[in-house]
């Protein structure tokens, strides 16, 4: 068996040298290579963590799954006009203008932007022990089409650091949620 192990190190090191001086590269010599692949204490750099800011707005009537890290109830604020309802969402710039007038609204959003921070900051510190972290924000309304969008449309618009990224839903504006309140206004009638 020693043999063998000799006579493979004859095969090998020439031919990495001959590598080495054809790529004209600085190959060092496998005999050469003295720092480990992982690092001293045994644990592998941990690779870059990633990090999401998840915003979901959604009506009263149904959770969240998962459950949001930070609820944020917009039923304290008081609902665009009637006529701006029927035509509009909180995707509109007239409602979110609109909302932006009321006192309470404003103040959910400023609560909202350091509360998130401070969710974010824990998770930074966090990051090491996992390889994704996920700050969910739940913004709901009556209907979920007005305020809590607004709301938050209104959240996604912080800067956020550079290592995070946004997500931004809003569940009950879609298309197979709007089918299903549809059919079921339908039957209830």
């Amino acid at each position: 068996m020693t043999a063998y192990f000799s006579s493979l190190g004859q095969i090998i090191l020439p031919m990495w040298t001959y590598m080495a001086d054809t790529l004209n590269a600085p190959f060092p010599s496998p005999l050469h290579l003295q720092s480990p692949v992982f690092p001293i204490n045994g644990q592998r750099d941990s690779p870059k963590v990633k990090k999401t800011l998840s915003i979901i707005s959604h009506d009263r009537h149904s959770a969240l799954e998962p459950p949001p890290d930070l609820r944020y109830d917009l039923r304290c604020v008081p609902n665009p006009p009637m006529k701006v309802r029927e035509t509009q969402t909180g995707l509109s710039g007239e409602v979110r203008e609109g909302l932006l007038q009321e006192p309470r609204f404003c103040h959910l959003l400023e609560k909202a932007d350091n509360e998130i921070r401070g969710a974010m900051k824990v998770a930074d510190e966090k990051a090491g022990e996992y390889d994704e972290m996920v700050v969910r924000v739940g913004c709901l309304c009556g209907s979920g089409h007005h305020r809590s969008v607004a709301f938050a449309e209104k959240l996604a618009q912080m800067d956020l650091p550079e290592d995070w990224s946004l997500e931004l839903n809003h569940r009950d504006l879609t298309p197979e949620v709007i089918e299903r309140k549809s059919r079921e206004r339908e039957k209830n009638r």
